[in-house]
């Protein structure tokens, strides 16, 4: 069916903070971090932490 399995929660809160939308997004989310855990590479979830930890500061800083 094409719907991706075994993303929880955090998942979707930390692919939506690192900018991936939709299906299309949550597809390449899990593609993209599988094939980084698999090659033992980790670059791709060290943008993406860079990506969420970003908008935290942002959010953070509008609240003040």
């Amino acid at each position: 069916m094409g719907i991706p399995t075994d993303l929880s929660d955090e998942h979707f809160l930390m692919l939506r903070a690192a900018g991936y939308e939709g299906l299309d997004g949550a597809k390449a989310f899990k593609r993209e971090t599988l094939l980084d855990i698999i090659s033992c590479d980790y670059r791709q979830v060290g943008e993406i932490s860079r990506k969420i930890n970003a908008d935290s500061m942002r959010l953070a800083q509008l609240s003040q």
